[in-house]
Formats: C-alpha cells, structure tokens, sequence
C-alpha cells in the first residue's frame, strides 16, 4: 500500500508461461509459447523535471508469445536443423522495462518491443 491506501505492486502478482512441442517423425518440428505476465507498477526518472525526480507508471498485464517451426534432416554425415523463430508473432507491442511517451511522440525509458524474426540454424555432427 502507498501512502494513499492505493496498492502498489513493484513487481508483477503472477508469471505463468504455458508451452509445448510437437515433433514428426521426419524432422519437422513446431513449438509454440504462452508467456502471462500480471501488471506492476513502477517509477521512471522524470524527464522533463529535475525537482520532481521521478514519475510513478502502470505497466499493464500482457501476454508475449513465441513460435518456432524447424525442419532437422540428415547433411554431410551429420544432422542440419533449419528453423523460423516468431518473438511476438501478433505483434502486441509492449514494453519489457517500465517508460513513457514524450510531449513530442519519442520514448523515454524502456524500449518499446514488437514482431521479430529470426532464421535459426545448427548443424550436430
């Protein structure tokens, strides 16, 4: 509790992450996760005040998925796996660390994080 008998949570109530895999007997593989994170509320220093140092912000309950899909098949006497990773594959941005929009449209504070893809490869020998 604060000093106004609102709740404050520094640090989220519930983190629960939710997975799985499925993996077909000629190489393809597919795996997809659920990450659940409850809100917190945080401070960011002020950035347009040096007198009122730092400024209280909700970070707002989100859900992050990520979704691999790879194919692992015999190369060179040894096993080359291929794969596509989706960070955030319905792009519902959110920011990682605590922030703020400026006056002027900019960011202040934690990145704000969206879609990314990523090509994976590895070879097993």
């Amino acid at each position: 509790m604060d000093r106004n008998n609102d709740e404050y949570r520094e640090f989220p109530r519930y983190i629960v992450v939710l997975g799985g895999r499925l993996s077909l007997p000629f190489g393809l593989r597919i795996n997809l996760a659920a990450r659940f994170v409850g809100s917190t509320d945080t401070w960011v220093r002020n950035p347009y005040s040096v007198l009122l140092h730092s400024v209280r912000v909700n970070m707002p309950a989100r859900v992050n998925l990520l979704a691999n899909i790879g194919y692992r098949f015999d190369f060179l006497g040894g096993k080359l796996d291929l794969g596509v990773n989706l960070f955030d594959p319905l792009n519902a941005r959110f920011r990682e660390e605590a922030g703020v929009l400026m006056d002027n449209g900019g960011n202040y504070g934690g990145e704000i994080l969206g879609r990314r893809i990523m090509l994976t490869a590895a070879f097993d020998y």
